[in-house]
């Protein structure tokens, strides 16, 4: 079975040169064949292989020991995702996942996404097991249009009811998810550019600094949360 591997930081650290070949040393150093490698964008590294070289050289050999290193050299914390799957996409799409989920964790770690939709992670602690199903096709289509996971969706709709679906701003949702401001920028613009949220107005402290947008869900995806089961 097709099997990519996700490796790259947090908060838009770009890779250099040297970061890239330090890297896919150390992640060939755990798994005794050629791996095909290549930069996925300017901030992750992607490199494939096969399911049974990861469950017998590459897992039984992950460690906090192993990470803590390549953290220390980089000045980083590093995460990784790995997925599996009967075709390169899927294989591919599914590693992106369990790299993002992996981002969520304050320390390095690693996730891994079976072609079953099994997330399994995080891969360095207490494991858990859990299948990631979208219950709704609207759902499905917001992840596609965002490009986002649904454990990522999950989490902005629980912060809108938490809210209890009143405005908000990219602050609060970045203090809620525990992520960069930057971060939550970027995933409230999607949501903007996907007409999931709109602009509600605008708020400004003290006159002090520039106004900050203030969004809000447009009112039929509004309904839709409301009425869906996650």
């Amino acid at each position: 079975m097709i099997t990519a591997i996700y490796v790259g930081f947090n908060n838009d650290m770009m890779i250099n040169q040297s970061m890239y070949r330090y890297i896919t040393q150390k992640v060939q150093s755990m798994i005794h064949q050629p791996l095909h490698t290549h930069m996925k964008t300017h901030e992750t590294i992607v490199f494939y292989t096969t399911r049974g070289m990861i469950e017998e050289q590459f897992l039984p050999k992950i460690n906090r020991k192993w990470l803590k290193g390549l953290q220390q050299t980089l000045n980083s914390p590093i995460y990784f995702g790995i997925g599996y799957g009967r075709e390169l996409f899927e294989a591919e799409e599914h590693a992106k996942q369990a790299f993002q989920a992996a981002q969520m964790r304050k320390k390095s770690n690693g996730f891994l996404l079976t072609d079953t939709k099994e997330l399994i992670g995080p891969l360095i602690g207490q494991t858990e097991h859990e299948y990631i199903r979208t219950y709704d096709d609207w759902l499905n289509q917001f992840l596609e249009k965002t490009n986002t996971t649904l454990k990522t969706m999950k989490r902005f709709i629980e912060f809108i009811q938490s809210n209890q679906y009143q405005p908000f701003t990219v602050r609060e949702y970045a203090a809620f998810a525990n992520v960069t401001v930057r971060t939550s920028e970027r995933f409230i613009k999607r949501l903007y550019d996907a007409r999931i949220v709109c602009i509600y107005g605008q708020e400004q402290k003290y006159n002090q600094g520039r106004p900050r947008h203030v969004y809000t869900l447009v009112d039929h995806i509004e309904n839709k949360f409301r009425h869906m089961a996650v």
